[in-house]
This record gives C-alpha cells, structure tokens and sequence, in this order.
C-alpha cells in the first residue's frame, strides 16, 4: 500500500511543479505518463494499473496512461484472470525462459508468462527472452548483476537482450504515451527478436 501511495504522491509532485513551472518541470507531459517497475517494482506496477488483491479491491491511477512490468507473476493465491480484469490501459510485460525465483516465493517463468494469459484484451504485449534470466531485467551490469545464480548463455546474450528491451520498450511508450503510428507498426512484428524470443500481442 504505501508503494502505491509513493506513485499517487510523485504524481501529485509532477503536477504541482509542471504548474508552478518549477526549474524543468515545465518540459514535463502530465498528461502522458508511463509507469514501469521490475520484480516488486512490477508488483507496484500491476497495482497501479488496477490489480486486485484478496481483501482489497485496489486503485487504479487514471493520470497513468501506459505500463511495462519487468518480471511479473501471476498472485500466489486465487485468480489471475479475477486480479487483473481491471487492467484496460496498455501494458506490456517482460520476462526471461530463465526468469524464476529469486526471494523465495515461488516464482518461476512459467508463473511470469502467464501474466500475459490473464490479461483482458486491449493494447497488451508479451515479450519473452530466450536465456533471459531475472538479473536480465535489473539494469544492472558486471558483478551487481550476479547477486543470483546465472548460466553463462545468459551472461553472453545479456548485451543483446539489453539492446531488444531498449528498442521495444522505446517504442511501447512512443506508440501508447505519444500515438506514434510509426512506433505502433514497428510492434506488430519487432524486427530485432532473437532466436526463440517471442512476442504476443492482444488488441
């Protein structure tokens, strides 16, 4: 609840300081905001975007336009479908085929794909990186991404993985934050997946 809170607060900070045109803030879009969060920064994300959890029906920030969770999984009890029916603004998930458990709850990729499954239809992707393990999505490089266990396949592709989620998730926020045709056909068919990635769409 109080990660919530923090995004509704920075959202009220953005507003306050666009209008006042504080330092920079007047470059500011308030009106196109994107949210994005990996591992429980995409629970924030999700939950943001509308989920619902046993014993509280959640929020759903409308000054949010467009999402992408990094790493997400379906709730660890009850119906996914049920939790994210709310979900009707774009949202673009991302995960790894090695893309499991690192706190102990139980995650694992199969769990992190069937995000996408249980989302209604309207403006969602799915990306899914072959080798892609959880580090993958962390941002992180060198010895601060080796914080868990990781194959070397996935430390020779992550470069290249890197390159792939920057131009897709560039694009994602051109086509659902700024309408960019250009930016939306390039989605239909990524040209830059590698061998076994795969993307998904529902319109």
């Amino acid at each position: 609840m109080a990660r919530l809170m923090d995004v509704s607060f920075v959202l009220n900070e953005i507003e306050k300081r666009h209008s006042a045109k504080q330092d920079l803030w007047h470059f500011a879009r308030p009106a196109q905001v994107g949210l994005a969060g990996h591992s429980f920064g995409a629970h924030t994300t999700m939950g943001m975007a509308g989920q619902r959890y046993p014993g509280f029906e959640g929020i759903s920030e409308q000054r949010l336009t467009s999402f992408i969770a990094f790493s997400p999984t379906v709730p660890m009890v009850g119906s996914a479908q049920r939790a994210f029916e709310r979900l009707s603004r774009p949202l673009l998930s991302i995960t790894g085929t090695r893309d499991s458990d690192v706190v102990g709850v139980g995650a694992t990729p199969e769990k992190r794909k069937a995000v996408f499954a249980a989302l209604p239809s309207g403006d969602k992707a799915h990306l899914v990186l072959m080798d892609a393990d959880h580090m993958t999505f962390a941002g992180q490089v060198g010895s601060a991404a080796e914080i868990v266990p990781r194959e070397s396949i996935t430390r020779e592709l992550q470069a290249e993985h890197h390159a792939h989620v920057a131009i897709i998730t560039t694009d994602w926020w051109r086509a659902t934050l700024q309408d960019d045709s250009q930016a939306r056909s390039r989605l239909e068919a990524p040209k830059t997946l590698g061998v076994g990635d795969l993307w998904q769409v529902k319109k």
